[in-house]
């Protein structure tokens, strides 16, 4: 099984980073778990279309891929980071259907007491369009992260470790009962 993992924080200290990463260096399940850089995308452009740069090229092809979507971004003002509606709108724009009823989990985790509840739900709507089907439940927002995660990215909270590992898994033994 192949999950690509898609962050919306460009930080090299991004608190939603490390989770992601603590996900692929603790997951027990017998898939490959690929951490996409979205930062080596250009903005999307629709004259791009037309000759699709290299990094759009292979972007799209391990989305196609990929049999699921682990989604973990950080709230900006309410809402999605630029990076991650990019990296979305180009996989969108793609002939192929790339995101089409595949499964997605979401997290975040956010420096404030809501956790990134926000950017989630505005997240959801923008996947209904590309026919993603998102995981409800568990839900995973991460409060108050910089107590939760250290400067080496380390998640030291054993609570934030066993909610991230056990949504991970509950996505993952849903989308083998669906296969």
């Amino acid at each position: 099984m192949k999950i690509i993992g898609l962050c919306g924080s460009a930080r090299k200290k991004s608190y939603n980073r490390a989770v992601l990463q603590y996900i692929k260096e603790n997951h027990k399940e017998n898939i490959e778990l690929e951490i996409l850089d979205l930062t080596t995308l250009p903005m999307y452009n629709q004259d791009l279309e037309s000759d699709l740069p290299k990094e759009v090229i292979e972007y799209v092809e391990k989305l196609k891929q990929a049999d699921g979507f682990v989604i973990i971004t950080p709230e900006y003002n309410y809402s999605i980071p630029a990076l991650l509606k990019n990296a979305l709108d180009w996989g969108s724009r793609s002939r192929e259907a790339v995101f089409d009823s595949k499964p997605a989990c979401l997290m975040s985790a956010s420096l404030s007491i809501f956790g990134g509840a926000r950017v989630q739900y505005h997240l959801r709507q923008v996947l209904v369009c590309l026919n993603v089907i998102t995981m409800n439940k568990p839900e995973v927002f991460i409060s108050k992260a910089s107590e939760k995660i250290d400067e080496n990215g380390n998640i030291t909270d054993a609570y934030t470790k066993e909610k991230v590992l056990g949504a991970f898994h509950t996505f993952i033994n849903g989308i083998k009962k669906e296969s």
